[in-house]
């Protein structure tokens, strides 16, 4: 397998957190994250659990651009290393607060 072909199916960074429909409509970064840009999830529901997202609710916003509920995509992600959407692998550099 080539490089480029590992490297395509592969993101690494840490995860972003964001409160699903703040008032100001800015996101609450807690993390760093600059190969993405940040903003409203293009579906509105998580493609774990698929409920809506609720104002006030967490989300986690992955490398990759999708969103899920904070409570669906950490315990998956401690078993899998993909997204539960495209299936790219996502490497963390640090665990998140919420990890625990």
């Amino acid at each position: 397998v080539e490089d480029e072909e590992i490297e395509s199916r592969l993101l690494i960074g840490p995860l972003h957190l964001q409160v699903f429909g703040s008032k100001n409509g800015r996101s609450k970064k807690k993390f760093q994250w600059s190969k993405f840009g940040w903003g409203r999830p293009r579906h509105e529901e998580c493609a774990v659990c698929l409920d809506h997202f609720e104002a006030g609710e967490l989300l986690v916003h992955l490398p990759c651009a999708h969103y899920f509920h904070s409570a669906c995509v950490i315990p998956w992600l401690k078993t899998q290393s993909i997204c539960p959407c495209c299936r790219k692998q996502i490497l963390l550099f640090e665990k998140p607060p919420i990890w625990d």
